[in-house]
């Protein structure tokens, strides 16, 4: 990792140029946009919320959960289905779609600019940029991904098809205890290391990289056209 990538990197995450982009909807706006199909829709799935939580709650037929979850799947599907303009109030939609547009472009600015504060100012040191942050997660995965297989083929896999060959051929007791505590054995390790990937990704500050790859990501669809 070169010093001009952690200063880019740091400089790219404090300043973080997506906030605009990344705004979730207020109530106020979605009052704003969608149609009277939309809310129906919400409607269903609070209600079936709900009713998963009261059947969970009360200890009702277990089997009736699928009645609401059901309703959630077809909501979600359906609403995929029907065309803008039958969901939201086009005129409202498109001032939408405007000041995205408009905020995309600041943003495009915003990273330009810190770019070339920094001296990343040509296509080809962006490229590099680019090169080294994709360098750094791809090791970064490639090492966890060794260790996985390594405990999922040695302490997994082979105590798995021991134990069930040992059950085929009603083999002893105590091999099949032993066969067990390896398992077990390797199945700890398997969690110890995704808690382990999980704190390296904080730690070794990954989600700077992740977030610094998006970004540069969006400037390859950029054009000074």
């Amino acid at each position: 990792m070169t010093y001009k990538y952690c200063l880019v990197r740091r400089a790219i995450y404090e300043n973080d140029p997506t906030s605009k982009l990344k705004k979730r909807r207020s109530l106020k706006d979605m009052k704003r946009l969608f149609k009277l199909p939309f809310w129906i829709m919400m409607f269903l799935v609070i209600c079936s919320l709900i009713s998963i939580a009261l059947i969970l709650l009360f200890k009702f037929n277990t089997m009736l959960v699928s009645i609401p979850y059901f309703v959630i799947a077809l909501v979600s599907f359906v609403f995929e289905i029907p065309r803008e303009d039958k969901i939201y109030h086009m005129e409202e939609r498109n001032k939408e779609i405007r000041i995205k547009e408009c905020e995309y472009e600041e943003y495009i600015n915003n990273v330009r600019e810190i770019l070339t504060e920094l001296g990343v100012n040509t296509p080809n040191k962006i490229e590099k940029l680019k090169e080294e942050c994709e360098e750094i997660l791809i090791k970064r995965n490639n090492r966890f991904s060794n260790i996985n297989n390594r405990i999922i083929d040695m302490l997994i896999g082979v105590p798995l098809g021991a134990l069930i060959a040992s059950t085929i051929y009603a083999d002893t007791k105590t091999q099949n205890e032993g066969v067990v505590l390896i398992l077990s054995i390797g199945l700890i390790l398997f969690i110890i290391i995704q808690i382990a990937k999980v704190w390296q990704y904080y730690t070794d500050a990954n989600f700077k990289d992740r977030y610094l790859l998006d970004v540069l990501n969006e400037l390859s669809y950029y054009s000074d056209e």
